[in-house]
């Protein structure tokens, strides 16, 4: 399954929004919310509508009340939130090389989820669901969210849960929860690492984890992951011969690490046939893809991936310069406050600058500069614009009110360049120039 375009309205702060999306990767960048987050949630919904019928009674996603736009209403004094209705979210889609136009929809308050969708998505859902409980060797996909509170979770949620201890269903356990869930991967790679152990031969399942961990982390220097018998922990063996628990990486390294064993782990559990269990197809959405990721890390995960997991399309969303520059043509969407988000030509990103894309695609003013150096430019221009007025002005009392904001500005430059210069030769340069025009003022 993969989505190709959805059209949200009145679904979170959005009254109305477009977007497509490409086959493999889709990046989303824009202001704080400018509601890249909620296009995130707006294409759970979208998978939801499949997983739902694919697995009944688990991990349920629909259009919660709390995501319903609201519109503010003034009644004199007191403002009022009033729900929009119809809540919902447009989406096409394709399932087997099948075009799906589907529409999850919620009309209004205290009814239960309205569902408009062809048959065809109710129908291969459930076909799918009778053929894996009759053990048919048939591909499922894979659905995740990573959400930005994603750092693992020791803690396995086993209340309720819906799936059979060895099911393959498992591959979508918590799929849209927050965390990934250490303990569940922890238990499940210590388990095949003994099977594998008793057998005396590699396990393809296991094999396909390692080999995706190794793959999309050799350029962090992560050179093997294995379980430690002696020690009962799963052990990371770093290029520079470190030997590191799991449980003691660092936040960048478990974090990184965490989204690629999850997606792996369910790749094996969805589909134990499958000779190459990393060419499983799905959608995988992350909100702040360069989230703990130094920026040597942010130039290449997106290039590991999708090399690792080549038939998935990720979606995802970022604040990082450096994960737009390493994008390829097509790849980057921009929110902003039209109604279809804009496809961003690779003409604007591709091989162009860091300080190029911060300030053309990310609207970032002046780069070059910090914040603080650039009020110092701007207080400074204003400064000597005072003084020229002050030149060519005779009326005292304008004078009078130019020498104070003259004498207002210079004291913010003061204040502003103490903060980080010592340069002396600054200030009398100031000084130099307001003498000397106020001497060309009195000849």
């Amino acid at each position: 399954m993969k989505i190709e375009w959805m059209k949200l309205e009145n679904f979170h702060g959005f009254r109305e929004k477009e977007i497509s999306f490409h086959p493999q990767f889709t990046v989303l960048v824009g202001d704080n919310a400018s509601g890249k987050t909620a296009v995130l949630e707006g294409v759970s919904v979208a998978i939801g509508a499949f997983a739902n019928a694919l697995v009944k009674n688990a991990d349920l996603r629909e259009i919660e009340p709390e995501e319903v736009r609201l519109k503010k209403f003034q009644h004199g004094e007191i403002p009022t939130l009033e729900p929009q209705y119809p809540s919902y979210v447009h989406f096409c889609s394709s399932i087997d090389n099948q075009m799906v136009d589907a529409m999850v929809l919620k009309e209004e308050r205290n009814t239960h989820l309205g569902v408009d969708l062809i048959y065809e998505v109710y129908s291969n859902a459930e076909a799918l669901g009778r053929k894996i409980l009759s053990g048919e060797s048939v591909k499922l996909p894979i659905f995740s969210f990573f959400r930005t509170s994603r750092l693992w979770s020791q803690n396995e949620d086993l209340v309720n849960s819906p799936y059979s201890p060895g099911s393959r269903l498992e591959g979508y356990r918590n799929y849209l929860n927050p965390n990934a869930n250490e303990s569940f991967f922890t238990k499940w790679f210590i388990q095949m690492s003994i099977a594998e152990i008793k057998r005396r031969e590699p396990l393809k399942v296991l094999e396909s984890v390692r080999r995706a961990i190794v793959s999309c982390m050799n350029k962090l220097g992560v050179e093997k992951i294995d379980y430690d018998p002696l020690r009962d922990e799963i052990q990371v063996f770093l290029e520079n011969g470190d030997q590191i628990p799991l449980r003691l990486l660092s936040d960048g390294y478990r974090n990184t690490m965490g989204l690629v064993a999850d997606i792996a782990h369910r790749m094996a559990v969805l589909n134990p046939f499958m000779e190459d269990h990393l060419r499983t197809s799905g959608i995988v959405l992350i909100d702040e893809i360069d989230l703990h990721l130094h920026p040597k890390w942010q130039r290449h995960i997106v290039e590991d991936l999708k090399n690792t997991f080549p038939n998935v399309q990720f979606i995802v969303t970022t604040h990082s310069p450096f994960i737009v520059q390493s994008l390829e043509e097509g790849e980057l969407r921009v929110l902003d406050e039209d109604v279809e988000a804009k496809v961003v030509s690779p003409a604007d990103y591709v091989n162009k600058s860091i300080e190029d894309i911060t300030e053309y695609v990310m609207g970032v003013d002046k780069v070059q500069r910090s914040e603080k150096l650039h009020r110092l430019y701007e207080k400074t221009k204003t400064y000597y614009l005072l003084i020229d007025q002050l030149s060519a002005t005779e009326d005292e009392t304008q004078r009078a009110e130019l020498e104070r904001q003259i004498q207002t500005t210079k004291d913010e430059i003061d204040e502003l360049d103490s903060l980080f210069s010592d340069d002396i030769s600054f200030h009398a340069i100031l000084e130099l120039e307001r003498l000397r025009l106020l001497r060309r003022d009195k000849q």
